[in-house]
């Protein structure tokens, strides 16, 4: 992908964001009447095909540039072809960097996550570890996420994606990522070959075809049917 046209794209993604804020601000100016409600319930629509369209671009931009850099720049239509069955490879895992971390204003149970996954941009992803994981053991930290996860309004704020725990009766802790691990590094399965959905629709259920086989194995090593999580040149 030239740089001219990943510049584009983001600059479609900045004026969606600029127009958004415009929006959000006329409807908060507008007197409480049912047809500000209406308004209001648009805008909420608008806001939230805006953030799928954000993270459905930046997705994409990532997945060409990885594509380039496999292929010496040629691209190919089936390195960015959608795999067709539903396993991990249609799942797409990136290290994030959690820059911030407040609890949900709406919600006491939720965090609001401020999260550098090495895009334009950061995200905000909402998780419910409040009773779970002390703040202070998430702020500045790494943590592994699925960011083609479609984007949902939790308690009036939008989440774009989803942070990835280990979970047992007892406890919920965060994966431990690989030494070197930097946001944007982007996770692989060797047994599943494939490139992720720019996007994962509800409608088509492939996390949940998925989750039932993710697990950690004996070693604490998080894996999807045996197969290890693996960050190339990194480890697992």
């Amino acid at each position: 992908m030239s740089a001219e046209l990943s510049n584009q794209l983001e600059d479609q993604v900045n004026a969606g964001d600029r127009l958004v804020k415009k929006l959000k601000l006329c409807c908060e100016k507008l007197v409480e009447n049912d047809r500000a409600a209406k308004l209001c319930e648009e805008f909420e629509r608008l806001e939230l095909m805006n953030s799928n369209l954000k993270v459905e671009i930046s997705n994409f931009i990532q997945k060409t540039r990885r594509a380039e850099d496999i292929n010496g720049n040629e691209k190919t239509s089936t390195t960015l072809t959608r795999t067709a069955t539903n396993n991990i490879s249609r799942v797409f895992f990136k290290v994030g960097k959690v820059v911030d971390v407040k609890l949900h204003p709406n919600a006491d149970r939720l965090y609001v996550q401020t999260v550098d996954l090495a895009e334009n941009r950061t995200r905000t992803i909402i998780s419910g570890l409040v009773s779970r994981i002390p703040k202070e053991q998430i702020e500045g930290r790494m943590a592994l996420y699925a960011c083609n996860i479609k984007p949902v309004r939790m308690r009036g704020i939008i989440s774009e994606g989803m942070i990835i725990c280990a979970c047992t009766e007892e406890s919920v802790q965060i994966l431990e990522l690989p030494a070197g691990s930097v946001p944007g590094d982007i996770v692989s399965f060797p047994d599943y070959p494939g490139e992720p959905d720019l996007l994962l629709h509800p409608r088509n259920k492939i996390w949940e075809a998925v989750v039932p086989d993710l697990k950690t194995d004996e070693n604490g090593v998080a894996t999807y049917r045996g197969c290890p999580f693996t960050i190339k040149g990194k480890g697992v």
